[in-house]
């Protein structure tokens, strides 16, 4: 049996990796999300999954700020747990290192921002986390582009010209 507070449920804010600071979704804590958030860091640490609430009042925020092995890349992950998973005392972290890290549930988005308007919350259990960043097409400034167009253009002009013979 699971405890669900409905309207009162702690909310906090949620993003991956590439999405914090950008785009943080407000959700509402239930343990869909919890064990969907915690599935999804299982390749770095061992969290555990809950088929109950352990106890009332359990759910937390978290902000976690993490860097690669080599230190070159880092970025946070925001979203809901559980006080009793020791999000921020686990040790055992793989091909990351933890820079930072806090739990909250003293209200609600304690691990953001203050909003001043109520924002719509999303009830679901979305989690976008990606560890590396997907490669895109290469990204050629735009005077980069200009030049490159006038040579090719005065490349097939000379081309075209007669030549003379002396």
């Amino acid at each position: 049996m699971a405890f669900v507070r409905g309207a009162s449920a702690l909310r906090c804010h949620h993003c991956g990796w590439d999405t914090c600071g950008s785009h943080e979704e407000l959700v509402e804590c239930n343990l869909e999300r919890v064990n969907q958030v915690h599935g999804n860091l299982q390749r770095l640490v061992n969290l555990t999954q809950f088929s109950e609430l352990p106890n009332l009042g359990e759910f937390a925020c978290f902000e976690l700020r993490l860097t690669n092995a080599h230190g070159n890349r880092s970025g946070t992950v925001k979203s809901c747990t559980v006080q009793s998973a020791g999000m921020c005392e686990l040790t055992d972290w793989k091909s990351v290192k933890v820079v930072g890290c806090s739990t909250c549930n003293d209200r609600d988005f304690c691990n953001g921002f203050n909003t001043l308007l109520p924002a719509k919350v999303d009830k679901g259990a979305g989690f976008s986390f990606s560890m590396y960043k997907t490669a895109s097409a290469a990204f050629v400034p735009q005077p980069r582009v200009w030049c490159t167009a006038v040579t090719v253009f005065l490349v097939a002009l000379f081309c075209r010209l007669p030549s003379t013979s002396l």
